[in-house]
């Protein structure tokens, strides 16, 4: 018979991915102003992600305050954007890795890239940034 208990940390990993995958649903453009506020503060994010790190500590949880290399990155990957950011923030786990982008104290998108890929695009920015 099967287990119908969830994995250990289950609970933290699909609350931030719910709270991320919200900030998705209104465009950063349609947020420029203060009257639709900000569905996901920076600090909330942090926070979530250091919670999902304490309770599964095999996911590396990772906060790049300097950012610019890395969003140069994910900017060239199709589709092409052009998002600025103040913060990366990085849930790496065993298959994908979560990514949220920050600016001024907001969340304002959230996306996987594939563990390979993003092995790639970390290292090249790095030697990019350095």
């Amino acid at each position: 018979m099967p287990d119908p208990r969830l994995p250990r940390g289950a609970f933290a990993r699909l609350g931030f991915l719910a709270v991320l995958g919200s900030t998705l649903l209104v465009p950063w453009s349609a947020r420029a102003d203060e009257t639709h506020g900000c569905p996901l503060t920076y600090a909330a994010a942090r926070e979530i992600g250091g919670a999902v790190h304490d309770n599964e500590p095999e996911i590396v949880f990772h906060d790049y305050a300097d950012a610019a290399a890395l969003v140069r990155e994910f900017n060239a990957m199709p589709p092409v954007s052009e998002w600025q950011a103040d913060h990366v923030l990085v849930m790496d786990g065993d298959d994908d890795v979560r990514v949220a982008l920050a600016k001024d104290g907001c969340v304002f998108v959230a996306f996987r890239v594939p563990k390979s890929a993003w092995d790639e695009l970390r290292r090249k920015a790095l030697r990019e940034g350095a």
